[in-house]
């Protein structure tokens, strides 16, 4: 795993964010979507999607712990009690935070958390 000029694992974060991230204090927050590791099942129909929904939450709360306590001792928080469908989670933290995530086993990627406006 190759690191970036702030030690941040550079196939978990973006080239762009990373160089939003070395322009904060240390002190500044962003908000950002942790992609988490998990096997996915393919053979939940759609008969079954809440309980899809729950077997993912379940598979990850172990993940999602972790993530909590990352975040707690480094100034972050999370946005959600439990993961989503798809295995990401939201959380604001610092840049000190973002490097302990993406050091962590359970987190794929982290992503900066991005307003989305409409073309005119």
């Amino acid at each position: 795993m190759t690191r970036g000029q702030h030690g941040r694992a550079v196939e978990k974060v973006s080239h762009e964010f990373e160089a939003r991230l070395s322009r904060l204090r240390r002190d500044e927050t962003v908000r950002a979507i942790v992609l988490l590791n998990w096997n996915a099942s393919t053979q939940s129909g759609r008969k079954n999607r809440a309980e899809a929904v729950r077997a993912v939450r379940e598979a990850l709360a172990p993940a999602v712990n972790e993530i909590g306590s990352i975040l707690a001792r480094t100034g972050g928080r999370k946005l959600a009690e439990a993961a989503d469908a798809l295995g990401s989670l939201s959380v604001e933290t610092t840049p000190a935070g973002i490097d302990a995530l993406v050091s962590s086993n359970f987190v794929k990627a982290v992503l900066e958390d991005q307003a989305i406006s409409l073309l005119r």
